[in-house]
């Protein structure tokens, strides 16, 4: 998966505590169903980043 990071994205993932590197790992390990596709270049992931939370 291509990571194109963007002042919004950042700036969305920071104000929910998520740093760029917590969110990567999030989809790097994701499991089924996820990633699942929502539109043209973008994708939904859920799975457990830092202290086992849901990101």
């Amino acid at each position: 998966m291509d990571f194109r990071w963007n002042e919004w994205n950042l700036e969305h993932a920071q104000k929910h505590g998520v740093t760029p590197a917590e969110a990567e790992w999030v989809v790097q390990t994701a499991r089924a169903p996820f990633p699942q596709r929502i539109g043209y270049d973008k994708w939904l992931v859920w799975g457990r980043g830092a202290s086992d939370r849901l990101v």
